[in-house]
């Protein structure tokens, strides 16, 4: 599936948004130089207070910019980088648009993105291609990380 980066975004400090940036540098198995989500173990702040020597599986927040488009039509103004891939001051309710609740399951769909391990380093910058590889059969639901 062909794709392209609209943005990237990286922040030095622990806040929900992160500003946008001309480029950044993916380290392997670390996450995005100079985020402060990088690491090899969690760095999230919650779950670091209670499960701080887990593995870091959140190092890059890869989100799909549709949503900014279906959150647009519901009166939401979000962007690249709001939503803290890498909700202040945004309208009451802006929460609840981004997660559902699985009526087969009775568990939450959140679609604020998914969480990435980096593979492979390198630079990356708003414009670049993108490919998405499903991975093998049989598919199954993403866990929470």
């Amino acid at each position: 599936m062909p794709g392209q980066v609209a943005a990237v975004s990286r922040n030095e400090v622990y806040s929900f948004s992160k500003p946008n940036r001309d480029a950044i540098t993916l380290l392997t198995g670390l996450g995005v130089e100079g985020d402060v989500h990088a690491g090899e173990a969690i760095r999230h702040q919650f779950r670091m207070t209670y499960e701080p020597d887990l593995p870091n599986l959140r190092q890059a927040h890869l989100m799909h910019e549709e949503l900014f488009d279906e959150l647009a039509l519901k009166g939401f103004k979000v962007s690249a980088g709001h939503l803290g891939e890498n909700i202040n001051d945004f309208r009451k309710g802006l929460l609840g648009e981004v997660f559902a609740m699985d009526p087969a399951s009775g568990e939450f769909t959140f679609k604020s993105g998914v969480m990435a391990v980096v593979r492979r380093g390198g630079t990356v910058r708003p414009d670049d291609s993108a490919r998405v590889e499903l991975p093998p059969l049989p598919h199954r639901p993403l866990e929470r990380v």
